[in-house]
This record gives structure tokens, C-alpha cells and sequence, in this order.
């Protein structure tokens, strides 16, 4: 298939550009290929408008009552910009209690200390819509391409749940595989319980805190969890809700109708069809280019050690090192926005990239140039309150930044106010830290992610107790009745894992 892969130097692509770094200990240009599409034009999907909420069925297991999900991984399509071509197709896990597909669904809310039961049905075709390396191991030549697994990220699980490396099962499993590559199972698959399904049972012994649950088959992770089969699993216990939902007075941290959770992530999409689907479709590099000749290769290839043959360039698919994207996807749509009111939101963040990392800030806008943001003017201030290990033992003041690694959490409280804010930036990595001059200078950019449009119709009440900090922060002024909006934008940064 055509690409239009190359290194950008400066903002293109309707400001979805990506900062590209060659780095001196080896090389990762970014990738830019997808269709233009327009900013803040789609809402955000938020949780139960967009994003479904898994349905559960109360059982006693072991003894001990358990919340049942009965899930099953299904091939759909679903719009992620309406400048796309048409819907995308995806992998993508379903809530089999209600038959509708959406991608980063169904969330899961769990109780600590009251067990989940999982259950997994392989409704997938055997024709994956990625390229797939069939030298890795795991993906060898006649394995199914419709395997899965499921693995809960950060979850505390029993290993026959915790989905290992040779727990992966196809539509047809009934137990355990031979080892062969075409076997219909792997030969750790010890948890089914039917044909093509499998049962995880999760105790939820860990306390509050954002995980998700992704599918972990061997030699395909990385293609399945691009594809959408990911989704959020939200722990709950008693000292959140004592903070959320208290029994008298007003709640310290902002309740669930205040809660916004956003996943980020970058994607492609193609642009003429291939093998693997058609235009509005996800792309991913599957082509090892060699830095040798000339200077348009992104990877080097050197001379094996050890004794190693020579086995020259690397296949076509091939599994590329990694892998940075040229559009920014939010809860899975591109360039969202979201309306919100001025007063104290929790944003639960995850990073959900293959490689890149967050460096987040706010940042008000630009009075010269719309829909930019004025890095001179530094937005409200994160009060982060949590990341993926649970509640923090104090909170911390940050607005440069909190930065988010790829499969890493952060929960962070932010008072909206009555003016244009900005959450950048995007940079790939350097060996060091280094100033937003410095990056620009060297030809990093900057892009807008999303939008948040904030009406003051219903300001917060003044009685709401302050949030405990490290550092006191500045009163913010009491926003006036009248209407106004107030946007705040999101902006991504990029690294190397």
C-alpha cells in the first residue's frame, strides 16, 4: 500500500503533527499518513454515552458472592471522526447482555474484596486486520490468527487467570493444545469452560485504583490491543466513597457525574485500501525499513554477534521496534471535545499508546491565534490524587507536568474555569529533559488533543471543602452567572518505551 511516511519538520497534517526524534543510540521517525480530519467536532465518549458499563450478574463462587461479566471478543466497525471514509473496523470486546459492540467497552466497575468472574467467548473471524510477523514466536506460520487471552493489567489474579503466554484459545478450543502451532489452544489453556470460551476469576483484592484488562495472546498483543481489544476496569472501595459520596457534607473529591475518564492513544489510518482492509481502516507499519542507503530508513541492521548468521533484512510484515502514530484518539475518537461546568472534575488518565508517552500541561489560549494555546499563560493546576497503584499517600500540586507512560494510570482532580485551556504537549523522547524552547528549536511540535467546553449556568458551590495539598493553591475567582464557554485542549507527547 502507498504511504506518505516521512519526517516532519514542522506542524502539517491540520496540526495533528507529531515531534520526530532520531536519538543518537538508534532511530524512530515518526509516521504520518492519515486523512486530514477537523478538530472538536465530535463529542467525547464518556462512560455510559459512548463507553458501555458492563452488566453483571450476582453468583456465589467459592463460597463468596461474585459479580459474573459475560463478555465476548466480536469483529465490528464503529466511526472514529466523521472525516473518515466510513466506520472502522476493529476487535473489540462485547457485553454479551446487550449484543452491542463500542470500542474501549465494556468498562468494568468493581467492589474490592468481591470477587469478578469473567467469561470470554471467541466470536473473532481467523483474518486478522493487521499485518502479522510470522517469525515471532508465538505467531508462527499456521497459527490461528484469531487467538486471544485475557490479561488484567495491574490486577492481582491467580496465575491460571492472569493470561501467560500459552493461555491463548481459539473459537473451537475445548482444552488444553498439543503445542503445535495450528493447535486450537495453547497448552496452558486450563480455564475453559465451553467451546471457545474461557472463565477469569479476579478477587479484587487490591484498593481503589484504574486498571484494564487487554487481550495478552502471544506474538500478537500488540496488534489485538491496537485493535480495540482493551477496556478500563475501575476499582472501588470504602475510603474513595468516603471521599466521593461522604454521609454528611459535601463530597472532598469529585463524585462519579464528575468523573471523566480519558484514555489516550495514537492511530493511523489508511488511506488507500490494502490486504488488511480498506480507506478509514487502522494502519500499522509492518515494513522493517533500513536505514542503508540514504537517510529515509528508520532502523538500523547490524552484523549479528555470537555467531549469529546473517540472516539479512528482516521479512515483510515484519514486527517493527516501535511504532509513533500521526493521530491523536481520545476514549476512541479522534479530536473530541467534551461539555463540562466550572467547578472541581476528577480525570482518570491512561495511557493506552503502543510507545508514547504524556507529558500533560495546561495552558490557557491564545487571544491571537483561536484554538492554540499561549504557553506563556499556564492553565489551573493538577491536584493528582492517585495513579495505577492506588490512592497516593498525600496528594501533589502539578502543572508540568504529570507525565504518563504507555499502560500507566493517573488520577488527577482540576477546578475548570472560565477561560480557553490547553493540555499539551507532544514531543518524542531525548536522552535528557529538556525546555520547551529547546524542543522547539529542534523541531518538535505541539498538538491540540482535545477540547473540553465548560457552561457556568451551575458554578460549584463555594461550601465544597478544599482538597488537602502539599502546596496551597491560588483562589480561583468565582465565575459570574452569565453564559460563556470555556475550552480546554488536550495535547500529547511521544517516547520510545
Amino acid at each position: 500500500m502507498p504511504t506518505r511516511r516521512q519526517f516532519i519538520k514542522t506542524t502539517v497534517m491540520a496540526g495533528a503533527s507529531i515531534a520526530l526524534f532520531k536519538g543518537v543510540e538508534g532511530q524512530a521517525w515518526a509516521f504520518t499518513q492519515s486523512p486530514l480530519l477537523r478538530k472538536f467536532i465530535s463529542p467525547l465518549p464518556g462512560l455510559g454515552t459512548g463507553i458501555p458499563i458492563a452488566n453483571a450478574l450476582s453468583v456465589t463462587r467459592y463460597g463468596i458472592a461474585s459479580d459474573m461479566y459475560n463478555l465476548a471478543a466480536v469483529q465490528f466497525r464503529q466511526q472514529m471522526h466523521p472525516d473518515l471514509p466510513g466506520p472502522t473496523k476493529l476487535w473489540g470486546y462485547m457485553d454479551r447482555t446487550t449484543n452491542t459492540p463500542a470500542y474501549l467497552g465494556p468498562i468494568i466497575v468493581a467492589e474490592r474484596g468481591r470477587p469478578v468472574i469473567l467469561r470470554m467467548l471467541n466470536s473473532l473471524p481467523n483474518k486478522h486486520p493487521l499485518p502479522i510477523d510470522a517469525t515471532l514466536m508465538g505467531a508462527d506460520m499456521g497459527a490461528a490468527a484469531n487467538r486471544i487471552t485475557v490479561h488484567l493489567h495491574g490486577g492481582l489474579t491467580p496465575w491460571t487467570s492472569d493470561g501467560g503466554p500459552f493461555t491463548w484459545f481459539t473459537p473451537s478450543a475445548t482444552g488444553p493444545g498439543s503445542g503445535a502451532s495450528n493447535a486450537a489452544a495453547g497448552i496452558d489453556f486450563l480455564n475453559g469452560v465451553s467451546a471457545g470460551q474461557a472463565e477469569y476469576y479476579y478477587p479484587n483484592d487490591l484498593s481503589a485504583r484504574l486498571v484494564w484488562y487487554h487481550d495478552h495472546a502471544m506474538g500478537i498483543t500488540r496488534l489485538n490491543a491496537y485493535a480495540g481489544m482493551a477496556s478500563a476496569y475501575l476499582i472501588n472501595d470504602s475510603v474513595v466513597t468516603s471521599l466521593t459520596n461522604p454521609t454528611s457534607g459535601p463530597a472532598i473529591v469529585p463524585p462519579l457525574q464528575y468523573t471523566i475518564p480519558l484514555v489516550l492513544q495514537d492511530k493511523m489510518f489508511k488511506i488507500a485500501p490494502d490486504q488488511w482492509g480498506k480507506p478509514g481502516d487502522l494502519w500499522y507499519p509492518y515494513i522493517y525499513e533500513i536505514d542503508n542507503p540514504g537517510p529515509t530508513g528508520r532502523w538500523d541492521i547490524g552484523t549479528p554477534s555470537n555467531g549469529f548468521p546473517n540472516l539479512g533484512a528482516p521479512p515483510v510484515p515484519s514486527c517493527v521496534p516501535e511504532f509513533f502514530a500521526d493521530t491523536p484518539v481520545i476514549n476512541g475518537e479522534a479530536y473530541p471535545y467534551v461539555e463540562v461546568e466550572p467547578r472541581r472534575y476528577l480525570f482518570l488518565l491512561l495511557n493506552g499508546s503502543q510507545a508514547r508517552f504524556y507529558n500533560l500541561n495546561l495552558f490557557f489560549e491564545s487571544l491571537m491565534n483561536a484554538k492554540e494555546p499561549d504557553f506563556s499563560k499556564p492553565g489551573p493546576a493538577f491536584i493528582q490524587i492517585a495513579n495505577e497503584g492506588g490512592l497516593l499517600p498525600d496528594t501533589v500540586v502539578l502543572n508540568n507536568p504529570p507525565t504518563l507512560m504507555p499502560y500507566a494510570s493517573d488520577d488527577s482532580v482540576i477546578r475548570m474555569v472560565r477561560r480557553t485551556l490547553f493540555l499539551p504537549r507532544q514531543r518524542e523522547p531525548t536522552s535528557s529533559s529538556t525546555s520547551l524552547a529547546a524542543n522547539r528549536e529542534t523541531g518538535s511540535s505541539f498538538t491540540t488533543m482535545r477540547q473540553l467546553r465548560s457552561r457556568v449556568e451551575t458554578p460549584e458551590t463555594t461550601t465544597s471543602p478544599a482538597i488537602p495539598t502539599r502546596h496551597r493553591l491560588a483562589a480561583q475567582p468565582q465565575p459570574d452567572r452569565a453564559k460563556a464557554r470555556t475550552h480546554a485542549r488536550y495535547c500529547s507527547s511521544g517516547s520510545a518505551d
